[in-house]
């Protein structure tokens, strides 16, 4: 095999990995948002129960 075709299989093999790597990331990310989203909307319905809101309070300031 030619160095260069070699070096070439290398580089798409990064750039794969880093394409995955970087969607993973993204579904994390996405999943971070929904579950706060989630959460502030439960904040926000149980603004009276003051216990509730301060656990939520620090999950996030936690993250």
């Amino acid at each position: 095999m030619p160095i260069a075709l070699y070096i070439k299989k290398k580089i798409d093999n990064v750039v794969c990995m880093s394409i995955k790597k970087i969607e993973e990331y993204f579904d994390c990310f996405n999943q971070i948002i929904k579950r706060d989203v989630e959460i502030d909307g439960r904040q926000n319905i149980q603004e009276g129960k003051s216990v509730e809101s301060s656990k939520f309070s620090l999950l996030g300031f936690i993250w």
